[in-house]
């Protein structure tokens, strides 16, 4: 179960000790129930106080770097990790952000907000109903063409979306696509601040799963929109074959896996059989390097691999004219002159390649890519087959040795270039950040003095504050130093500016956020008032003592 989803049934705290409880509030939203637990964070069911919506919130909760301390703190796991910690929240919110601006992006959950609270972030997004693609295909085993021909044109358009901002989605499999009750797609559970977090720190396992995986994904390859492709085609995969693809190391073991008519069957169109071959491709330069691309694999069945591709994988793919229902022959495939037979590999070249498809380390990728140029789509030809003379064949190899360089030394400069913009921006994004600081700090005490508080104005305020489990100091009214640090630690947990003076916005939120403790506090106040009025009235019934000669007593002269 992952963010932006529900359930039949809701689980409550007592299978989830690590959440937070039922009613709790942060910010303005009440926490409902757990939607689900991972590796990475908490996600709940939420009610917006303000907007009265149902909403999902995902808690950054890592299990190699966080703990919880009593109901709601988030601390590091341990000094060692705590920069890590720190660093990975930030990136959890830097996702965040880039996620809200995506908010008319087809089939990608919508962001609708973030804020810090407990020491750690929280991100509020659509809550989605229906059921999982996974949940789909444990029920039908496989989707039918007419079915796959309804999800994918979206899945498409949205991903070329958020990869034309540089962003990737990496962590594409059926568990991470939401079908609604009109059968309509919604990619939810980015993993990219993950990918980030694993690649810094030994402290996170790799989160990704096996078969849905590019390969490298867990190796030191650069990743970009390809990547992304990987993981859809794989998908696409098990909605034809109905059972998971095989991990990249056991293709690279075993073989290419490539999905034939007698593994997926005869009811999918030929060009969806090819665009997932494509789209599985080991070698991440070998696969379309765009979604347009790839589309136009889907559209005409053909696809030529990249010259500079190893002989293994040089290949060029042909599965036009198939439609569904129809017994259309093999895809053809004109292998290019190798020396010995592909599968025999040397027992030390197993073993690399297998160390290398394990590690996952600093080569988590980049969340920002360089854009390529579009890849080639051409027909095969009969003269591939045709074996070249040595001199010929020496020539050929060194032009793509050269080739493969240039390419190379494009990428670094493109992928440079890319890093370079991506500091400008966050530069810009911190100036105008400390800026509006600056701004709001500037107005912050003018502002407050605009709402005109009253006293008791000020005494609700202190009780909202108090029932949040802030230390006002005491409900007297008055502002306090103790008043204004509460108000600016309430402030930085909703992710305000800590200025310690409230604002318009600010109090009406406190208000409607304790609204049931201030209703309280005010009862509470009628009641004493009431009492202590028919205290003054008692003392002013009592009648009167009488005059001292009465009770007895005598002047010493009498």
């Amino acid at each position: 179960m992952t963010e932006g989803t529900t359930e039949k049934s809701a689980i409550d705290r007592p299978e989830y000790h690590s959440a937070l409880a039922n009613g709790l509030v942060i910010g303005r939203y009440k926490i409902l129930a757990v939607l689900g637990e991972g590796g990475f964070g908490i996600t709940y069911r939420c009610h917006d106080t303000q907007l009265h919506r149902d909403v999902a919130i995902k808690e950054y909760l890592p299990s190699g770097l966080a703990i919880r301390q009593g109901d709601t703190q988030v601390l590091p796991r341990s000094t060692e990790v705590s920069k890590d910690f720190v660093w990975g929240r930030s990136r959890f919110l830097d996702e965040a952000r880039t996620m809200a601006k995506l908010s008319n992006v087809p089939a990608v959950v919508r962001v609708h907000d973030f804020l810090e609270a407990h020491g750690t972030a929280y991100v509020v997004m659509q809550l989605l109903e229906g059921e999982t693609l996974a949940q789909r295909l444990e029920r039908e085993t496989r989707l039918p063409q007419a079915t796959i021909e309804q999800i994918l044109p979206p899945l498409l358009d949205g991903l070329e979306q958020i990869h034309g901002v540089g962003f990737l989605h990496r962590d594409i499999k059926p568990a991470n696509i939401m079908l609604g009750p009109d059968g309509a797609p919604t990619l939810i559970d980015f993993g990219a601040s993950r990918a980030d977090i694993a690649g810094r720190t030994q402290a996170m396992t790799a989160i990704f799963t096996p078969g849905f995986a590019a390969p490298e994904q867990s190796s030191a390859g650069k990743q970009g929109p390809w990547t992304d492709i990987y993981g859809l085609a794989a998908t696409l995969y098990a909605c034809v074959t109905g059972k998971p693809p095989p991990s990249a190391l056991e293709r690279l073991l075993e073989d290419d896996s490539a999905v034939s008519i007698d593994t997926a069957g005869a009811d999918y169109a030929l060009t969806l059989l090819a665009a997932i071959d494509v789209g599985m491709l080991l070698q991440a330069h070998a696969r379309p390097q765009t979604i347009d691309a790839w589309r136009r694999v889907l559209t005409t069945g053909v696809w030529k691999v990249p010259d500079s591709t190893s002989r293994q994988t040089q290949r060029t793919i042909v599965m036009s004219g198939g439609t569904p229902g129809t017994s259309a022959p093999p895809p053809e495939v004109t292998p290019a002159p190798t020396p010995a037979p592909a599968r025999h590999y040397k027992p030390m070249v197993l073993a690399a390649a297998a160390v290398a498809l394990l590690v996952v380390g600093g080569g988590a990728g980049y969340a920002v890519f360089a854009p390529r140029a579009h890849d080639a789509v051409a027909p095969s030809s009969p003269a591939a087959a045709t074996p070249a003379p040595a001199a010929a064949q020496a020539s050929e190899a060194a032009n793509r040795q050269a080739d493969e360089a240039r390419r190379q030394a494009e990428e670094q400069r493109l992928a440079e270039e890319a890093a370079a913009r991506e500091r400008e921006r966050l530069e810009a994004e911190q100036a105008a950040a400390k800026a509006a600081e600056e701004e709001a700090r500037a107005r912050a005490e003018p502002g407050e003095a605009e709402l005109k508080l009253t006293n008791r104005d000020r005494q609700k305020l202190q009780a909202a504050l108090l029932s949040l489990g802030f230390d006002v100091g005491g409900i007297d009214g008055t502002f306090g130093p103790r008043s204004r640090q509460t108000i600016a630690a309430w402030q930085t947990m909703n992710g305000d500016v800590a200025t310690g003076f409230f604002t318009a916005a600010q109090k009406a939120s406190l208000m409607t956020e304790a609204a049931p403790a201030i209703a309280k506090w005010e009862d509470a106040q009628r009641r004493a008032y009431a009492e202590e009025q028919r205290r003054l009235q008692q003392q002013q019934q009592a009648p009167a003592p009488p005059p001292l000669a009465r009770r007895g007593f005598k002047w010493p002269w009498e």
